[in-house]
């Protein structure tokens, strides 16, 4: 047996609240003992930090390394964020959007013959770092929001759970009952309370339109298909969930209407919005410089608004199921033409031409919504 497999490790973390003048990080302390139970003290360990989103299997979207050496009593303390960085940017992790996985790898000789040691999901992450990632108050549940170590009075969260505004009054929580307003304004941003997140809006052919692909529900391997299990699921280009925060989920046709096969339906869509269908989609391209035309207008940068992003598409090619990014866009209708088949529309990077397609509904498109 390898001498570093008598090694181990018990975990826990502890988060901080950082300052906008210190680099973004938490804190990180593990006693690290033998099988015997033994504390190895004042001894050097080399560690590799890898975070998984969404699942302890999901993709690793940040890797860091750590020289450290244990005190008298076994303990080491690190300051993630602040390590060797292996892969993945820390500062672009989108701690409000996701959950995050951590995994330890060590090596008891200081080196950097690592070996796994454990995977762990990170309950809450610091409030500091949800802030910055958010462009309105930090969403989170009601279990990341009691494993808040300090909050402070006044602090206030979004609760995912009960879609309530939650204020520390310095003593505990207090849930804010109000009546929601009802006067949205079309080209005001659209918050989808489901999850927190912001999307600009535009009118165009009289009706309200999404500014920015959906991207709502947990993301799933790009070779397996999305399923009914009351669960929103999204591919994101290469399973990386940073594409989907540039480029908005993909979703396949029977997902992204929730199992309904009724043109216009709500489907993933946040309540008042809808699936736009086909003859939504036609006028949208009529007012905008028709079929021939309509292209130049409807891309990020051409003045309608609509700020259309070649994300490409998920197929159904078994080996890697993603092509055309920077390429192509495209974007579902509610309209099927049979049981397997329904229109799309796509947009071709320097064509002025908007394409009519049907398209398998295996395949994973984008969406935007309209509001009812």
């Amino acid at each position: 047996m390898k001498r570093f497999g008598l090694f181990f490790l018990v975990i826990f973390t502890v988060w901080m609240q950082v300052s906008g003048q210190t680099p973004e990080s938490f804190q990180y302390q593990a006693v690290v003992r033998n099988t015997a139970g033994e504390i190895l003290s004042n001894q050097n360990v080399g560690l590799r930090i890898a975070l998984h989103e969404t699942t302890a299997q999901g993709p690793v979207v940040y890797q860091e390394t750590h020289q450290a050496t244990t005190n008298a009593f076994g303990l080491i303390n690190l300051s993630i964020g602040s390590g060797a960085v292996v892969s993945g940017s820390f500062d672009a992790l989108k701690w409000h959007a996701s959950s995050f996985f951590l995994e330890i790898f060590l090596d008891p000789n200081g080196g950097s013959n690592y070996v796994p040691m454990g995977t762990s999901l990170i309950l809450s992450a610091p409030y500091s770092l949800l802030s910055k990632k958010s462009s309105g108050p930090v969403s989170m549940t009601s279990q990341e929001r009691d494993a808040i170590t300090t909050p402070w009075p006044g602090m206030m969260i979004m609760n995912r759970d009960t879609r309530k505004m939650n204020y520390f009054d310095g003593y505990g929580w207090i849930e804010i009952n109000g009546i929601r307003q009802a006067d949205f304004t079309c080209g005001q941003p659209l918050l989808d309370d489901r999850d927190g997140s912001y999307y600009n809006t535009v009118e165009l052919a009289g009706k309200c339109w999404m500014a920015r692909n959906l991207n709502y529900g947990q993301m799933i391997q790009g070779i397996a298909n999305q399923t009914d299990n009351n669960i929103a699921e999204r591919y994101c280009y290469q399973n990386n969930p940073s594409l989907c925060e540039t480029y908005g989920g993909l979703y396949q046709w029977r997902e992204m209407m929730m199992y309904t096969t009724t043109e216009g339906a709500q489907g993933i869509c946040p309540k008042n919005w809808h699936i736009p269908s086909d003859s939504e989609w036609t006028d949208l391209i009529n007012a905008t410089g028709g079929t021939n035309n309509a292209g130049t207008y409807l891309v990020q940068g051409g003045g309608s608004g609509f700020e259309a992003l070649m994300g490409g598409q998920r197929n159904l090619n078994t080996g890697y199921p993603f092509a055309n990014v920077g390429t192509r866009a495209y974007f579902w209708t509610s309209t099927q033409t049979n049981s397997n088949i329904s229109y799309d529309r796509y947009l071709q990077n320097g064509t002025a031409q908007v394409y009519t397609e049907q398209t398998d509904k295996n395949f994973g498109l984008s969406v935007r919504c309209v509001k009812d």
